[in-house]
């Protein structure tokens, strides 16, 4: 499907929220997309809003009717945003969560096997649908955590009196 950037990006977002989260699940690549969101699936609703619900469609409403007409040309049946727009937009996440996953060529090499979400393997599906996790690297190759941490134990070292660090 022909996602628009900002809907494209909504999904990285919580595709790579939602694989942090299951760290250490035993998934089958197949099911992917409903076990990082079987809550939401469970639940109807992504936010428990109808009013957020109406609001994404809107917002995404191009994005929705890729949704619309691949699901009629797939299921065979036409689904109604208006009619229940929290289970419309959890169909679109769960839609567009299985067409961003199945551009992973580890997915799709492991499409059948069922396997544990550790981190190197979150790693390798994020990096293949566009996920960057590479850290931040100063201009000395330290990562910008570390960076941060001297910034803030130099602020620390400035601000604080001496006998307040002496107590420290």
């Amino acid at each position: 499907m022909d996602f628009s950037k900002e809907f494209k990006n909504w999904l990285l977002e919580k595709i790579s929220d939602a694989l942090d989260d299951y760290e250490g699940a035993i998934v089958y690549s197949c099911d992917l997309a409903l076990k990082l969101f079987e809550g939401e699936n469970a639940n109807g609703s992504v936010s428990c809003s109808s009013y957020e619900a109406k609001e994404f469609i809107r917002q995404y409403w191009d994005d929705a009717g890729e949704i619309f007409d691949d699901w009629k040309s797939n299921i065979g049946e036409s689904l109604n945003p208006f009619e229940n727009p929290e289970s419309f937009q959890v169909i679109m996440l769960l839609e567009g969560a299985r067409d961003v996953l199945s551009q992973s060529s580890f997915l799709d090499d492991h499409w059948n096997d069922e396997f544990e979400l550790t981190r190197d393997v979150i790693k390798t599906i994020k990096t293949d649908i566009g996920i960057d996790c590479t850290p931040s690297l100063d201009s000395e190759g330290r990562e910008a955590r570390e960076v941060s941490l001297d910034m803030a134990t130099y602020a620390l070292d400035a601000y604080i009196p001496e006998q307040a660090q002496k107590v420290m």
